[in-house]
């Protein structure tokens, strides 16, 4: 058993593009493993700067106004997860997240409206949370007000949240004293609950970062620290399934399930079964490579940064016209460029530093300084069988179509078909003829 850590931070992005970036920048640079979000910034679908190849994005059913209401960005790739589309709503995502053969725990985005009915959440939340295991995590935006999560008001809303925790038996994580988590126009409020279940007390260093992100919500931060059992990876082989012997197939695979015993529970057979399938494919199929990584060798951490920043500003420039934003733009596309340019450098440097040993590192290239342009050697000379060379290259020529074409002496050998065609002579009465019909050239002068 070892203990892992899990590094969450939760936030109300106030549907701010600005935000966005601030908080991918973040996450990023604090190695933060999950983000439970709600109101975030999407473009085209997506959540701006914060859903792209290196992350894993499950987000709120689409809302009045195109948008999401909740989402959760997991940035740590080792960690697997699952969508739970069935329990997802317009207001909330729930999704389960586990560390390699480890139970999973359900960890909830969501986010109350202001302008809403209070009753109308707190039951939808009631009725995901009998789905849902016994380790649980919720990251909402209540817009209720209550003492229990050290708040000096309390209003009606905020007596329903209660007696959901209640009733859910759910844990408050907030910490008192640890500043405001909203600021609005009105005066500060703290409006964002961390909840939990199961945890037992597994949920450390909660804390309220007022000036993290733009956002007039603030940043909270939180570790969970488990209980992990270490498994070693399991191995993904792929095959080739073009050109398949499906006798061969069948027949190995007809050996391998006879060689298992004959199990009566459904989990055994299963194993047996699966396991039958994949001996077979490893002997009887071809393994498909890996596919490689379409980044090139020099792509180092600080390319990955100013090509994050490059895209940044090019975002910008398309929706602000503006001198400032095309300054920002030839910067960070300088700054991209002069990154690429060293971390090339710094790779032929790191090359051309290790000693040869003796060897022909340079394989073609320093064979060819070497010895110069070779000429193909085409033999010219066969030696005859009985032992004699050949002359030139018409003997050359002869020897090797007597070796290599089949022949024997008692070939018939073909004889020529006459020809249908007329005969080419032509006679001197018709040579006269069409001289006579051929006009004379033109006299130039």
């Amino acid at each position: 058993m070892n203990n892992r850590t899990l590094k969450i931070v939760q936030l109300n992005m106030a549907r701010s593009m600005e935000v966005s970036t601030e908080l991918r920048s973040l996450c990023i640079s604090n190695n933060i493993d999950i983000a439970i979000v709600q109101e975030p910034y999407t473009r085209y679908g997506k959540l701006s700067d914060l859903e792209d190849s290196d992350t894993r994005v499950v987000k709120t059913q689409t809302n009045e106004q195109h948008g999401v209401w909740a989402a959760i960005v997991v940035f740590n790739r080792h960690l697997d997860i699952i969508c739970r589309e069935n329990l997802t709503t317009i207001r909330t995502v729930v999704l389960s997240v586990t560390h390699p053969g480890q139970t999973p725990i359900d960890i909830i985005s969501s986010y109350f409206q202001f302008r809403k009915d209070m009753a109308e959440f707190v039951r939808e939340i009631s009725e995901i949370n009998q789905s849902l295991t016994n380790r649980t995590i919720i990251g909402a935006d209540v817009n209720a007000f209550s003492p229990w999560w050290h708040d000096p008001r309390r209003n009606d809303k905020g007596r329903l949240v209660e007696c959901m925790i209640t009733s859910l038996d759910l844990t408050i994580e907030n910490r008192p004293d640890s500043g405001w988590s909203f600021h609005g126009a009105r005066g500060n409020s703290n409006v964002d609950v961390t909840l939990s279940r199961g945890i037992n007390g597994a949920i450390l260093d909660w804390s309220i970062d007022q000036a993290g992100t733009s956002s007039d919500h603030s940043l909270i931060t939180y570790s969970l620290t488990d209980q992990v059992v270490m498994v070693s990876p399991h191995r993904v082989n792929r095959f080739h399934d073009a050109k398949i012997d499906t006798h061969r197939l069948l027949d190995v695979l007809e050996t391998k399930i006879g060689n298992y015993p004959v199990s009566e529970d459904i989990s055994d057979a299963a194993k047996y079964l699966t396991n039958a399938i994949m001996e077979t494919c490893t002997e009887v199929l071809l393994k498909r490579a890996r596919k490689s990584s379409p980044r090139p060798p020099w792509w180092n951490a600080d390319v990955t940064a100013s090509k994050a920043n490059l895209n940044r500003a090019k975002r910008r420039i398309l929706r602000e016209a503006t001198a400032e934003a095309r300054n920002a733009f030839k910067a960070a596309r300088n700054v991209h460029v002069a990154n690429i340019r060293r971390a090339k450098f710094n790779l032929w440097k790191k090359f051309a530093d290790v000693p040869i040993n003796g060897k022909q590192m340079w394989g073609k290239l320093t064979k060819w300084l070497i010895r110069g342009r070779q000429e193909p050697k085409v033999p010219t000379v066969l030696v005859r069988q009985d032992g004699t060379y050949t002359s030139n290259l018409e003997d050359t020529i002869e020897l090797m179509v007597d070796e290599l074409i089949p022949h024997s002496v008692n070939d018939i050998q073909p004889e020529p078909l006459p020809s249908e065609q007329k005969s080419a002579t032509i006679e001197l009465d018709e040579l006269r003829y069409v001289d006579k019909r051929t006009p004379p050239p033109e006299q130039t002068g």
